[in-house]
């Protein structure tokens, strides 16, 4: 018989996610997952803490890391200015319908900080309700449009032809929580920009042909006239 001690640790990410430390006559392997560790968070301390104490005075024989965002090249902010900086965008944009892409779970941080700092309930379609009541959320989100101008909506659904279609009725503001990159839309020649749509249309990247936004003015027009279509923030998981 072969015997594994399996020890689940707190990941950081969305609601119920944890690392497994498994122990055997094969030594000790971590899978971390997804996790998000960050050095200020003080669930990830307590799953540090938890992890040095499972492992007493062994190591990490075998790590299977998560490396979706171990490049170099991503440098996003914390989960709390990327928090901040929806916020602020949404506050600055007082006239504005506000549409948000999620998964079925997660970004519930965000959503609650985001109905916190604004004093305003947040309209989610019914099944993310019922989710968010077992999570213990029960006086800030709705199902009545009536009630606010922020929505979320499930990711599958949030789309450039979406933002388009809801700008023809009223101005509207997409915000894609995620640091997946996205594609906007096709270029002239069949080639697509990656990414990001930031309200300045600024960007540090350069791309063969010229920057990122001067791609947008070639794809979409000038600044005013992408200002007037949507605006997206692309920031992080």
């Amino acid at each position: 018989k072969t015997f594994v001690k399996v020890i689940a640790i707190d990941a950081c990410h969305c609601p119920g996610s944890v690392m497994l430390l498994f122990r055997g006559a094969f030594g000790c392997l971590l899978y971390t997952g997804d996790f998000r560790w960050e050095a200020s968070n003080k669930r990830a301390e307590i799953g540090r803490n938890t992890l040095v104490k499972a492992l007493k005075d062994d190591v990490v024989d075998i790590l299977y890391l998560d490396n979706t965002y171990c490049s170099p090249s991503y440098a996003f902010a914390s989960g709390e200015v990327a928090a901040q900086q929806i916020v602020d965008i949404i506050a600055s944009h007082p006239d504005h319908d506000i549409i948000i892409g999620i998964d079925s779970l997660g970004k519930e941080k965000l959503l609650f900080h985001i109905s916190h700092k604004l004093n305003i309930k947040i309209w989610v379609w019914p099944e993310r309700l019922q989710t968010m009541h077992l999570l213990g959320f029960h006086d800030i989100f709705t199902t009545k449009t009536s009630l606010t101008r922020v929505r979320v909506v499930p990711r599958y659904s949030f789309s450039i032809d979406t933002l388009e279609s809801l700008n023809t009725m009223h101005p509207t503001i997409g915000i894609m929580p995620s640091g997946l990159p996205w594609v906007v839309k096709s270029l002239k020649g069949g080639s697509s920009l990656p990414g990001f749509l930031f309200p300045s249309y600024q960007s540090k990247w350069r791309a063969t042909g010229g920057t990122h936004t001067e791609k947008l003015k070639e794809a979409l027009g000038g600044p005013d006239e992408v200002r007037s279509l949507l605006e997206v923030r692309v920031l992080i998981d």
